[in-house]
């Protein structure tokens, strides 16, 4: 009697499909390929500069923007062998900032208009421009004042992070005439 030993197939290749994302928000994981009646496991080859962790779903999560490396498994079954893919880069782009708020948008000839914002993500820095309006205005240490009863746009710039885009508003400013003391 002869003995015939057949041994496991070869899966087909396996490929990570879900590469791209936004910081802040989960990538669901999804994988191609494979030839198992076996479902897919993911694992970080390299947490990269995403700092990259599995949650639940199963889906990719990251501490900053930045990217990281993924391997998808299918294991093996009655007919086939396990198989990975290669190790596949998944980024995750900058997010956008929250709505950024300009806390005093009118004010009289005397005392100018303070600026102060609320709002917007991460730590960029914040920058004002000004651009003349009626108002002919200008800012001087974080006041914006006029030299007429008018208006003028003021610009609010919130500069991008490592995890954020820059963040950009504009608003109209308008100064009345100033009461007389008593």
């Amino acid at each position: 009697a002869t003995t015939v030993t057949i041994n496991k197939a070869t899966q087909t290749s396996i490929s990570l499909t879900s590469t791209s994302g936004t910081y802040n928000t989960n990538i669901l994981l999804v994988a191609t390929g494979g030839t198992s009646s076996s479902s897919y496991s993911f694992s970080i080859t390299d947490a990269g500069t995403a700092g990259c962790s599995l949650a639940m779903g199963p889906s990719l999560t990251s501490s900053s923007a930045g990217s990281c490396s993924v391997t998808v498994t299918r294991a093996g079954d009655n007919n086939y062998e396990s198989r990975s893919s290669v190790a596949t880069l998944v980024t995750f782009a900058k997010d956008t900032q929250n709505s950024l708020t300009v806390h005093d948008t009118s004010g009289d000839l005397d005392s100018g208009i303070t600026l102060s914002t609320s709002g917007g993500s991460g730590a960029g820095v914040v920058s004002y421009s000004v651009t003349s309006g009626t108002a002919s205005c200008a800012i001087t240490s974080g006041v914006v004042n006029a030299r007429f009863v008018g208006t003028c746009s003021l610009t609010t710039t919130k500069a991008a992070d490592v995890n954020y885009l820059q963040k950009q508003i504009t608003n109209t400013l308008t100064f009345v005439k100033a009461t007389q003391s008593s």
